[in-house]
């Protein structure tokens, strides 16, 4: 879902939402109550979020950072 962000054009308060794409913007200021947000992309969610196996550096490592220690070669922990 995307974070949007609003702000009151009347009482200047800035804020975030969730919501999803389809719904309506909002209309009504938290704080002051009048009718007058306007709504932008907010920072949160507009960036990916990698979730899952294979999103991390050390799941892309091609081989043992020490090619003559015993432990890299047998896929076991050195110490």
């Amino acid at each position: 879902m995307p974070t949007y962000s609003y702000h009151c054009e009347k009482c200047l308060h800035k804020f975030e939402a969730f919501q999803n794409i389809n719904d309506e913007t909002l209309k009504e200021c938290p704080k002051c109550k009048a009718v007058s947000l306007k709504r932008g992309f907010g920072g949160g969610s507009a960036t990916f979020q990698f979730k899952g196996d294979g999103f991390y550096v050390n799941d892309y490592k091609k081989g043992p950072k020490n090619p003559s220690c015993e432990g890299c070669k047998n896929s076991q922990k050195c110490s």
